[in-house]
């Protein structure tokens, strides 16, 4: 994705818990955070879609915690790399 780039969204994978009839719960933080500090980067947790508009350049490693009713997690990680959209040039 480039800086600026406005509509941005993702779609973290659902959780699921192999035990029937437990409530699962997911979050998202930045790698080695208690919550999401990308400022321009937004989590909502019923839908787990996020979304946002880059304002930077640079890369933010994201875990999604998935957990259960019973304390037992688990965790996702993906990167997100903004770069720089130069525009065309005409020679």
């Amino acid at each position: 994705m480039y800086k600026g780039e406005a509509g941005w969204t993702y779609t973290a994978t659902a959780c699921a818990d192999p035990n029937a009839g437990d409530t699962v719960t997911q979050t998202a933080r930045n790698f080695g955070q208690n919550t999401v500090t990308t400022p321009w980067l937004s989590f909502n947790s019923a839908t787990g879609v996020f979304s946002g508009t880059p304002d930077v350049t640079g890369t933010s490693t994201i875990e999604v915690v998935c957990t259960d009713q019973d304390g037992a997690f688990d965790v996702k990680t993906f990167t997100i790399t903004v770069g720089v959209n130069n525009p065309p040039v005409y020679t």
